[in-house]
């Protein structure tokens, strides 16, 4: 027998058939035995395991995983042995297949493949890979030690590097109390261990796993009594590298960056007295990129861009394999992924940028191509490399140069929105005809080799037509939109074309939907800009028709709690209230437009009339008024909630304390009475069995206050009473 495989299981019957069919393919091609000891199970494992197994061994639980996997052990044959565990399955076995059928085996004592732990549910997700040894030559004196975290005593080198790996979502899919009672137990059982065998350096790393993200410092505590203990024994030589990376790890996950920083300079100091230096060049690689990662939060720009550079040295020779495999079995890399070297890379280039070295920039860019980015990363970096790429060209003044970073892209439907915008950004931002036609032209005729929706290049047309001619023809943009009865979001740019130019403003708008504009809004590159040109429109155009301005009324409340600068809050209240008066002007006979009259009215019209007599308030700096008029518009227009704070910043700390004279707290008060008054409002809405008047008025409410603590006993009693109807 070549190779036996065993298993401990208990209550595994949710992952179990999983895991053994990943097998298959291996047992298959190797001759091999399969033995699974179960430790109690009460769900049908048992069942499973029998379907797939040769052995089905059972074993009492003693609080010790070595002794439950010595049971598999002794009853193995296998000249190797190898142990999976039953939350996990192989996503690729072909290295390991190899391993033994090319007889490659005989040549080696132990043999690791990559555990993927993922961090996420989503197998397309971000994970750590970690090298985990499961395989050993089986001799005479093979047992597995430890309690937990066990491992075979005889794995050692020569150790082969499979290129294999199994997918493990472990520790994802614990819940919070499975999660904390696991850590518990393993906590007990390895001071167990401690206490019977203090000259061991293992444990105190196991420790820091238990009490990574738990308790940090504590963690890292852990750390300084290992390297204590490897001093005292000489236990092993790379233990006190590897012991002080993952102090410096615990410092940086604790938010402590300065303590990291020290921790990463002795273990450098450390580094400079030792003679065989490439013997550590995982941990260095692990030093350099937590040293990234922590100098980016002192904010020492300098010092991010000479880590990011010796990260990308050291990787060169990691990706080599030219490393001892034995420090990495100590503890599992965490900076060493594809991922990792993505991610310290993007935030290279992104220094380099902002540091003025461009030609630098678009060098190490090349180093990250974006077919590369989306196979390790998916798709949430590929805008920001896009918006990098256009600051590369406008910074060395190639824009041809985007020609070449784009001819990477194999699969552009995910970025050919972030295109679109960014090549608009830098047109418009280019002063140079010439370039400004050849770069329009050269994306026109590149978007059309991936065979986009015709409706895209016809946007793709309106643009060369305001870039590369004399702004919008009318009838141009007329014939492109008269294809649909509402606007596709990713014509959202060209909303943002005519109110810049001011011209086809009118046809554009009565083809999006205002109340579902948060869509096109989040389809808008430069948002900020576009809020400039919206405000701008609004302040110079004259007359507008009234179904345009019942348009911008309802965008500009949207905006209310999309925008975050108090300046543009401000500014876009001013122009609302503008909207507001001239609305109810039109819309509302005059003899009702005054304090006494408009009670009488609807809550849209008098939201209206309170907006702009709060406006003039504040204009002619009357605090007290424009409060008193905007609680009142607020009872009717609940989107104004954020321009109470946003008036107090702009007029500063006088205007604030007129405004509030008992603090912002006052308004926060306002906000507690109105509340109490619409909570009644839907108890009521409950008793009397109107659920979907109170459904409606919960959901606004939650808009207007989403921190209230009763909104979630109020939406229970809601779907209750929809229930029992």
């Amino acid at each position: 027998m070549v190779l036996s495989i065993g298993m401990i299981v208990k209550n595994e019957a949710e992952n179990l058939e999983r895991c053994l069919k990943s097998l298959e393919p291996v047992r298959n091609a190797v001759q091999s035995e399969l033995i699974i000891v179960d430790t109690g199970s009460t769900d049908s494992t048992v069942e499973i395991a029998g379907k797939y197994a040769d052995k089905v061994l059972h074993f009492e639980w003693c609080k010790d995983f070595s002794a439950a996997r010595n049971v598999s052990l002794e009853a193995s044959s296998g000249e190797w042995f190898m142990f999976v565990d039953a939350d996990e399955w192989f996503g690729d076995s072909g290295g390991l297949i190899d391993f033994f059928k090319s007889g490659e085996y005989r040549k080696y004592n132990s043999a690791v493949y990559i555990q993927r732990n993922y961090t996420t549910k989503d197998i397309n997700g971000h994970y750590i890979d970690y090298t985990a040894l499961r395989l050993t030559k089986r001799l005479m004196n093979t047992r597995f030690v430890n309690p937990v975290h066990e491992y075979l005593n005889t794995a050692g080198e020569p150790i082969k590097l499979l290129n294999s790996f199994v997918h493990h979502f472990g520790y994802v899919n614990l819940n919070p109390g499975d999660h904390e009672n696991k850590r518990k137990r393993n906590l007990e059982l390895i001071e167990k261990r401690i206490a019977e065998k203090d000259d061991d350096v293992s444990p105190y790393i196991q420790l820091f796993d238990s009490y990574f993200g738990f308790d940090n410092a504590k963690a890292a505590e852990c750390c300084r009594r290992g390297i204590e203990i490897n001093k005292k024994y000489k236990v092993n030589k790379y233990a006190e590298f590897v012991l002080l990376k993952l102090c410096a790890l615990a410092w940086y996950n604790e938010k402590k960056y300065e303590k990291a920083l020290e921790v990463i300079n002795e273990y450098r100091r450390l580094r400079n007295d030792s003679r065989n230096i490439e013997d550590f060049i995982v941990t260095d690689l692990e030093i350099a990129a937590l040293s990234v990662y922590t100098y980016l939060k002192l904010e020492m720009k300098e010092a991010v861009r000479d880590e990011c550079g010796k990260y990308n040295e050291l990787y060169k020779t990691y990706k080599k394999g030219k490393y001892n495999i034995a420090e990495v079995l100590l503890c599992a890399p965490r900076f060493t992924g594809n991922e990792e070297f993505v991610n310290i890379n993007i935030i290279f280039i992104g220094s380099l940028i902002e540091a003025g070295k461009f030609s630098t920039a678009y060098e190490k860019r090349n180093a990250v191509p974006y077919n590369t980015v989306i196979k390790h990363t998916g798709y949430r970096y590929v805008s920001k490399l896009i918006g990098y790429d256009f600051e590369i060209a406008k910074g060395t003044g190639k824009y041809s140069i985007i020609k070449t970073l784009f001819g990477q892209i194999k699969d552009f439907d995910e970025c050919l929105r972030m295109f679109e915008y960014n090549l608009i950004k830098a047109v418009g931002e280019n002063d140079n005809t010439d370039e400004k036609a050849e770069l329009i032209n050269y994306a026109y005729n590149f978007i059309n080799e991936y065979s986009p929706p015709y409706n895209f290049i016809k946007f793709v047309e309106m643009n060369k037509m305001y870039y590369c001619g004399n702004g919008f023809d009318v009838h141009e943009v007329i014939n492109f939109i008269s294809e649909f009865k509402i606007l596709p979001v990713y014509s959202a740019g060209l909303l943002y074309f005519s109110l810049k130019s001011g011209n086809a403003v009118s046809p554009v708008i009565s083809k999006i939907n205002p109340y579902g504009f948060k869509e096109y809004y989040d389809n808008i590159s430069d948002k900020k800009d576009f809020l400039r040109v919206l405000i701008q429109y609004l302040e110079d155009a004259g007359g507008i028709p009234f179904k345009e301005q019942v348009w911008f009324i309802a965008v500009i409340r949207f905006l209310f709690s999309a925008v975050k600068e108090s300046r543009d809050v401000y500014d876009l209240f001013v122009l609302y209230a503008a909207l507001q008066k001239n609305y109810i002007y039109t819309a509302v006979n005059p003899e009702y437009i005054n304090d006494g009259m408009i009670v009488s009215l609807p809550d849209s019209d008098k939201a209206a009339y309170y907006c702009f007599r709060a406006a003039e308030n504040l204009k002619s700096m009357d605090g007290e008024k424009a409060m008193d008029y905007l609680k009142k518009a607020l009872r009717t227009d609940n989107s104004l909630r954020n321009v109470y704070p946003a008036a107090a910043e702009i007029f500063g700390e006088g205007y604030r304390a007129k405004m509030y004279p008992a603090g912002l707290s006052a308004y926060e008060a306002e906000i507690d009475i109105l509340g109490s008054q619409i909570k009644e409002k839907i108890r009521g809405m409950i008793y009397i069995g109107y659920n979907a008047m109170a459904s409606k008025l919960l959901l606004d409410y939650s808009e207007l206050n989403p921190g209230d603590p009763e909104i979630n006993a109020l939406s229970s009693e809601v779907n209750a009473l929809t229930a029992d109807r």
